[in-house]
C-alpha cells in the first residue's frame, strides 16, 4: 500500500466516523505532514473542522480534541495504524 493509499483510506474512516458519531459528513478531510518523525507519520486536523460544520450545522458548540478522541478510538482499529496521538486542541497524529 503506498502512501497516498493510506491517508484516502485513512480519510475514509473518518468520514465514516464523523457520520457515526456526529451524523454529518465532512467535504474533505485533509492530511498533512508533520513537521518532526516522533510527530507522527501524518497528521489530520479534521477535529477543527468539525467542530466549524457542526456549529455551522446545528449551532452547537463542540471542543475540537473531544471530537478527536472519538476518531482515536475508531481509527486506532486500523490495522497498520500503530497509535494515535492527540495533539494541542485536537491533530490526530497517526503512527
Amino acid at each position: 500500500m503506498t502512501i497516498n493509499q493510506i491517508q484516502d483510506f485513512l480519510r475514509q474512516q473518518i468520514v465514516a466516523s464523523a457520520q457515526k458519531h456526529f451524523d454529518i459528513t465532512p467535504e474533505s478531510v485533509a492530511v498533512e505532514i508533520p513537521p518532526r518523525p516522533e510527530l507522527g507519520d501524518m497528521a489530520f486536523p479534521v477535529a477543527f473542522e468539525l467542530a466549524k460544520l457542526i456549529k455551522q450545522t446545528t449551532g452547537e458548540k463542540h471542543n475540537p480534541r473531544a471530537l478527536a478522541e472519538a476518531f482515536k478510538s475508531d481509527l486506532e482499529s486500523v490495522e497498520f495504524v500503530d497509535h494515535i496521538d492527540i495533539a494541542g486542541p485536537g491533530y490526530l497524529n497517526v503512527f
